[in-house]
């Protein structure tokens, strides 16, 4: 029985890491022909992550097990080729991976900090739509994901595998596309004033990797607020759907994990994305020479950016029944988590161009 509790801590406890690759995402409709946010060969940008969590877990009689951590990444994304058909070709690598652990997590969850330093410099490269959808990613660079997290230890690996879907890792990278599509606006008459124009909401799918309990699949709204002088923002909010974690009959930890009868509910989704304000076209002139690698402000004449930052809360939990081996009575499993993350667009640099005859010609951005 102690063997069982023990792989089921160990797979709960990586889930509380592996749950931040957990933003699958499916766009509204787009323009086709353009890339999300007007990206260029040769753009470059990184965006800081950072992912709190709190989770309460109790077996049976035993005393509730708290585990706390604390995660900051930083991804950087540079567009290596835009196709004809708006889909642009990323090469993204993730950097200043580290994570915190509370005093009174288990030693199993304190082991797994080595495992966020294993995800320095790891490079993953996918194809992304105008809609902001990730179509592919290899799965040489899916499995070096895993590898990284789980310490090169084989048995740990295929648990990822099972508990972390490989369209959850993917669609990890795409959360700061959510906001890349913010122009839908209803029409009113002619005439009308164009601050009357109401903003439709954009809807947007999550999947939350609950461990051995299975995945989170939210439905999100994102409403588009008023635009005033000081921001211009979007609220997010969203309803689950719990889907149990279905594994093949194989000799693996997760495999092993007696756990039935399991359930789960999402209590919140809400959130608030933060976009980039368009300044005046006479405020953003490019100086004379070089334009540097990397600036501050964003240039909207020349590109249509629009996410800035964006902070999520969540709230969820479940339970289930851990079966005893022969002899032995069932225990109740239940768990609470809460979460919180912000994501926060830290820099953004342009590929420099020259134009010949009104034809933009694309030139590599310096080397850093």
């Amino acid at each position: 029985m102690q063997d069982s509790q023990s792989a089921f801590r160990c797979l709960l406890h990586l889930f509380l890491f592996t749950g931040t690759f957990s933003a699958a995402v499916f766009p509204a409709h787009a323009d086709e022909t353009k890339t999300v946010w007007g990206l260029k060969a040769g753009d470059r940008f990184v965006v800081s992550l950072l992912s709190v969590k709190h989770t309460e877990v109790t077996i049976g009689d035993q005393p509730a097990t708290s585990s706390d951590t604390r995660d900051r990444f930083e991804i950087e994304y540079r567009v290596t080729q835009v196709r004809n058909s708006g889909d642009a070709v990323i090469a993204a690598k993730i950097r200043k991976a580290s994570r915190d652990v509370g005093e009174a997590s288990q030693d199993s969850l304190k082991a797994s900090a080595r495992s966020a330093r294993a995800l320095e410099d790891l490079r993953i490269g996918f194809e992304i739509d105008s809609t902001g959808q990730i179509l592919t990613i290899t799965a040489r660079d899916r499995d070096a994901v895993l590898v990284a997290l789980s310490g090169l230890d084989v048995s740990t690996s295929q648990l990822l595998r099972d508990s972390c879907p490989d369209d959850v890792i993917a669609a990890w990278l795409s959360r700061p596309f959510w906001a890349g599509l913010t122009g839908q606006v209803d029409e009113l008459p002619q005439g009308s004033d164009q601050k009357e124009k109401q903003k439709s909401p954009l809807t947007r799918k999550d999947s939350i990797a609950i461990g051995p309990f299975g995945v989170m699949q939210t439905t999100l709204e994102l409403q588009p607020n008023a635009a005033d002088k000081n921001e211009e923002s979007i609220t997010v909010t969203g309803k689950g759907r719990f889907v149990p974690l279905v594994v093949p009959n194989r000799e693996t930890i997760s495999s092993k994990i007696p756990l039935q009868n399991v359930t789960a509910e999402l209590d919140e989704y809400s959130g608030k994305i933060l976009l980039a304000q368009e300044k005046p076209k006479e405020e953003t002139l490019v100086p004379d020479g070089d334009l540097p690698e990397l600036r501050p402000e964003i240039l909207p004449h020349q590109k249509d950016v629009h996410f800035q930052s964006m902070e999520v809360n969540i709230r969820m939990h479940g339970s289930g029944t851990l079966k005893g081996p022969a002899g032995s009575a069932d225990q109740n499993v239940t768990f609470r988590q809460t979460q919180m993350q912000a994501w926060i667009l830290t820099e953004l640099a342009f590929a420099r161009s020259e134009y010949f005859y009104d034809v933009p010609v694309p030139i590599p951005a310096a080397p850093r």
